[in-house]
């Protein structure tokens, strides 16, 4: 469902609009008179009145020609109609105006992603983005069409464009190293894996871990996902037990993380110890109950062998 007022006014009370060609909304009083135009052509195409929605937009731009949302509008409605051609040939009109609203990116983005078309919603975006550099919202919306296409490189590029143009926002920071860590989820050589993405994802988590700016939940669980993959039990295991560890809420999933740090470490003992702890708290958590068994064979095996060994020497 289209929303108008947060096409139009978001961000207004913090900074103006940008303008240039194609952008309508200079003001917010622009913004607001605007979304009242709109209103029914919205809640036409809304409730799939497709024919009155042309209509109503036929009426505005006879107005006013150059309302890219309403065009933009309209070419969707053509679409549900079934003249395709036509929407199409609207909606590159819309296109070629290089527009920077969000009422109008909004609703030329739901014309392609009805059409399938997605790599269109990409580059309208990248368009957009070129003309408004600065513009927050433009350049999200950027991101997230590179999320749904796949295309992690500019995704990596658009994450740092995030981060170097609004750096006090540490989730930008955090999407750039996410964008790293899926170009190596989905790289096909092992070797640049581990030699170049990984590492790169490292140094910049480890640079964010320095600066003393991680304090979310899911960012601890970002620098564990990386410490995972590139297999670096111990300090996965140190982090666990630091302030960042425990800013994983849940004290049942931290346990079992550290649980499973300990037994990658062939730690027997401690593992055994941290499971009794979990049963005593749940006792019919069977699965801790199978591993704590587990871990005290080991255990038991080791300090074995361990015995032999002394006896044979």
């Amino acid at each position: 469902r289209f929303c108008p007022r947060a096409h139009f006014g978001r961000g207004a009370e913090k900074h103006e609009l940008e303008t240039g060609p194609g952008e309508m909304a200079t003001s917010q009083a622009e913004a607001q008179l605007i979304e009242r135009k709109l209103r029914p052509l919205y809640d036409a195409v809304d409730n799939g009145q497709n024919k009155k929605a042309i209509q109503l937009a036929d009426k505005l731009l006879r107005k006013q020609e150059d309302l890219y949302p309403a065009k933009a509008l309209k070419a969707i409605a053509l679409l549900r109609t079934g003249r395709s051609d036509e929407g199409h040939s609207v909606v590159d009109q819309v296109v070629r105006a290089c527009p920077g609203d969000q009422a109008t990116l909004q609703a030329v983005s739901m014309f392609y992603k009805e059409t399938g078309e997605y790599e269109k919603v990409s580059e309208v975006y990248a368009v957009a983005a070129k003309h408004y550099p600065k513009n927050e919202d433009i350049l999200t919306h950027l991101f997230m069409s590179y999320v749904r296409v796949g295309d992690y490189q500019k995704l990596q590029q658009t994450g740092a464009t995030l981060q170097k143009t609004f750096p006090d926002n540490g989730a930008y920071y955090c999407w750039r190293v996410m964008s790293v860590l899926l170009q190596a989820h989905v790289a096909s050589n092992a070797t640049v894996v581990q030699t170049m993405y990984l590492p790169l994802a490292e140094r910049l988590i480890n640079k964010y871990v320095d600066d003393k700016r991680m304090d979310a939940e899911a960012e601890v669980r970002l620098y564990l996902m990386i410490l995972e993959k590139l297999g670096h039990t111990e300090k996965t295991l140190e982090v666990l037990n630091s302030e960042l560890g425990r800013k994983i809420r849940s004290p049942l999933e931290r346990g079992d993380m550290e649980v499973s740090c300990l037994v990658k470490l062939c730690r027997w003992e401690e593992a055994a110890g941290r499971l009794k702890e979990t049963i005593l708290d749940n006792p019919d958590n069977w699965a801790s109950i199978k591993m704590y068994i587990h871990c005290q064979v080991k255990r038991v095996l080791l300090l074995a062998k361990e015995t032999v060994g002394c006896e044979g020497g």
